[in-house]
């Protein structure tokens, strides 16, 4: 068996229709209008299979000041959300993501614009 080939490819409809009936695919059609989106095809010959993929921004490892009082709290991240946002945005990002374990900073996040995904999160490290 050969080994498949890699490129990028343009979103035709082809992509689109693969992307939609494949099954345990959790595809949020947005991402077709995402400046920062490339889709990944493997082949050998003809298409084998297809990844869209986007920059994201990951927000890490919130550090606020101890004994901070609760409107400042609030205000820092209100004021480092809108700094994310701004240079994201400059970027042609389109999400940001934030691992949330604090429930305390969970609510904050929910309250402003963030959504809680119910999909596993994975990361790879290289």
């Amino acid at each position: 068996m050969n080994e498949l080939k890699l490129k990028f490819v343009p979103v035709d409809e082809e992509v689109k229709s693969w992307l939609s009936t494949t099954r345990n695919n959790d595809l949020d059609p947005a991402i077709f209008s995402y400046p920062t989106l490339r889709v990944l095809c493997a082949y050998d010959g003809e298409a084998e299979a297809y990844l869209p993929t986007q920059l994201v921004v990951m927000l890490e490892s919130l550090a606020l000041k101890p004994g901070i009082d609760a409107h400042r709290y609030l205000d820092a991240i209100r004021s480092l959300v809108k700094g994310v946002t701004l240079n994201a945005s400059s970027l042609g990002v389109k999400e940001i993501y934030f691992i949330a374990t604090d429930e305390d900073v969970l609510q904050v996040a929910l309250n402003h614009g963030f959504e809680r995904i119910n999909s596993p999160v994975l990361r790879m490290k290289l």
